[in-house]
Parts: C-alpha cells; sequence; structure tokens
C-alpha cells in the first residue's frame, strides 16, 4: 500500500511539474506575443499619425482631419494604457486593448485612403 501511495504520489509530482513547466514555456509566449503585437502597434500608429499630418487638408476634410488626430491622441494614449497592462504582467487585458488599437487604426487608415483617392479624383 505504501509503494503504491509513493508511485502515485511521484507520478503526481511530475505531471505537476510537467504543468508548471508547461504554463511558464505559455506564460512567455503570450508575454513575448503581445510585447510584439505592441511594438508593431506602436509603428503603425506613427505611420497613421504621419498620413494625417499629411493629408491635404480643403474645406471639406479639415472637419474630419482634426477628428482623426484626436481619434489618435486617444488611441497613443490607449497604448500606453495597454504597455502599463503589459509591465504588469496582464498580457490578455494588454492584447485586448491593442486589438481595439488595431481595429481604430484601420478603420481610421480606410476612411484616410478613401478621402485621399476621392481627392484625387476631383479636378481641381
Amino acid at each position: 500500500s505504501y509503494g503504491k501511495s509513493k508511485a502515485m504520489f511521484e507520478k503526481a509530482s511530475g505531471l505537476m511539474n510537467t504543468a508548471a513547466t508547461n504554463a511558464k514555456a505559455e506564460l512567455e509566449r503570450v508575454r513575448k506575443e503581445t510585447e510584439e503585437m505592441l511594438n508593431m502597434l506602436r509603428v503603425e500608429l506613427d505611420s497613421t499619425a504621419s498620413m494625417v499630418a499629411n493629408a491635404p487638408a480643403g474645406k471639406d476634410t479639415k472637419a474630419e482631419l482634426e477628428l482623426m488626430k484626436q481619434d489618435l491622441t486617444a488611441l497613443q494614449q490607449m497604448l500606453s494604457e495597454a504597455q502599463a497592462e503589459w509591465t504588469r504582467n496582464n498580457f490578455d487585458g494588454a492584447k485586448a486593448k491593442a486589438q481595439t488599437i488595431r481595429d481604430r487604426m484601420n478603420t481610421m487608415k480606410s476612411q484616410l485612403e478613401a478621402a485621399m483617392a476621392k481627392r484625387g479624383g476631383k479636378k481641381q
């Protein structure tokens, strides 16, 4: 009976160690993935900010561009919050914020590209 208990304990201990090792590896994978996502977003936000700053502001687009600048400021603030979440090892929270940023930024880029294409098609 003692022999069986000892064998079961050793097996359980081994499984526990394997689970702990796997959990650490997964945590590291998610940490790196989230860090890369945040770094890419930082670059994309800078690129989008540059697009907005260089967009031609006519009487039709001036208000829209101003709103986009405000949105960009909000997205940059959200990115800082996502970075803070990451620093606190809240990778899920950081990832959720990063996805929201990416979605809003992609919408903004599409609107900007459509406006630029529309403006390019007009006769000056």
